[in-house]
């Protein structure tokens, strides 16, 4: 058996429908929900299997919206409405109520640990960026042109 994987609960999943075409966009929240990967937006074409496209942060909409600071995918479907005139239905399914109202309202240090885990060939967590042993720090290279003693 598969005791090394563990199967990740979906918490809550919005459904985006465009308007004469059968591909849709689904953003989902699972239990395991980190501050920078709160939202998990994957693209489906008719019944096929749903591919990840990217995560995204909690906050993500709330700057475009008049919500009151209060993340939620409300916000996310007001956003793509907003600017997405393609749109003909969205759906909201919240699974475990209680878990969703808790993941968004905690505090980011409280949430999950990072990047999601490579669970599925197509969720694969990004590589760390690995700088040169030359790289030069903004801060020097702009010393370095105005002649600033650093």
């Amino acid at each position: 058996m598969n005791e090394g994987k563990k199967k990740i609960k979906v918490v809550a999943r919005m459904t985006i429908v465009k308007r004469g075409s059968s591909k849709r966009m689904i953003v989902e929240i699972h239990e395991d929900a980190s501050f920078h990967q709160f939202y998990r937006w994957y693209s489906q074409e008719g019944r096929k299997h749903k591919r990840f496209i990217r995560g995204s942060q909690r906050n993500d909409g709330l700057p475009f919206t008049r919500a009151q600071n209060q993340p939620g995918l409300d916000v996310l479907a007001e956003r793509q409405q907003s600017f997405n005139k393609d749109i003909e239905k969205v759906t909201i399914k919240i699974f475990q109520k209680r878990i969703y109202n808790h993941l968004l309202n905690c505090r980011p240090d409280e949430l999950g640990n990072g990047m999601p885990t490579a669970h599925h060939q197509n969720l694969r967590p990004a590589a760390p960026e690995r700088l040169p042993a030359t790289y030069t720090t903004l801060q020097k290279r702009m010393n370095i042109m105005t002649g600033a003693a650093g």
